[in-house]
């Protein structure tokens, strides 16, 4: 199989939906809205071990 055969089919997996390209796009869009958020949302995303204690469970 040449290499345009090769990429061209891997194309067509990504215009019918291929799973793994779906995992690719979550991580990206999660990424791109971490950076979206600024240093409010990296505090808030941030790990603090008294809140914790404090019960917000969801900072690990």
């Amino acid at each position: 199989m040449s290499l345009f055969k090769r990429y061209a089919s891997s194309f067509r997996g990504v215009l019918k939906g291929s799973s793994n390209w779906y995992l690719v796009g979550v991580l990206m869009l999660v990424c791109l809205l971490i950076a979206v958020m600024g240093e409010e949302g990296m505090e808030v995303l941030k790990y603090d071990r008294f809140k914790i204690g404090e019960g917000e469970y969801w900072r690990l």
